[in-house]
Parts: C-alpha cells; structure tokens; sequence
C-alpha cells in the first residue's frame, strides 16, 4: 500500500508541475520548464508546503482522480506565485494600485 501510495503521489506532483510548466511556457519565453533543470519546484517553500499539505489531508481518506489532484494543486500554487508578484510589484516606483482592480472581468 505505501509503494502505491508513493507512486500515486510521484505522478501528482510530476502532473502539477508540467501543468505549472505549460502554462508558464504559454505565457513566458523561457527553455523546456518540464524539464526540472530549468524549473524544479520542489526547491520552492510554498510548493513543498503546498503538497506537504495535500498529502496530510488525504492520509485518512481516500485519494481523489490524480489528474484533479495535479490540478489543484497547480492552481493553488499558481494563485501563490501572483499574489507574490503583486506585491513585488507594488515595490515599483511606478506602481499603480488600482490597475488589478478588476482586471479579470
């Protein structure tokens, strides 16, 4: 039951990263960042502790479709990495509070 469950988790956080990795391609010019040389998460603290957490959760239940998982995980993760570069951000000289304000709409 651990190797399956270990196995399980191994596909997880190698689906999360490609999803993180294809939609930071899509948006920015930068190498492969499937491959873990150019982006390795894992050497991110919120990512860690993001799939820390997921894997804590679901210990006493039971595992949710890994392709849902991968996905929320992403996206929580991906939620973390804006918040962050908006605050970046608002240390600009330049920066202009109101511009985020509705920007999704």
């Amino acid at each position: 039951m651990a190797k399956i469950t270990k196995t399980y988790w191994n596909t997880v956080e190698q689906q999360s990263h490609y999803l993180v990795a294809d939609l930071l391609n899509k948006i920015l010019p930068l190498p492969n960042l499937r491959d873990k040389k150019n982006l390795d998460l894992n050497k991110d603290a919120d990512y860690r502790t993001l799939t820390f957490e997921y894997e804590n959760n679901y210990s006493q239940t039971k595992l949710p479709d890994q392709e849902v998982l991968a996905e929320q995980i992403a996206y929580e993760y991906l939620l973390l990495v804006v918040k962050s570069l908006l605050k970046n951000l608002s240390d600009f000289n330049c920066h202009i509070p109101d511009y985020f304000t509705g920007l999704t709409n």
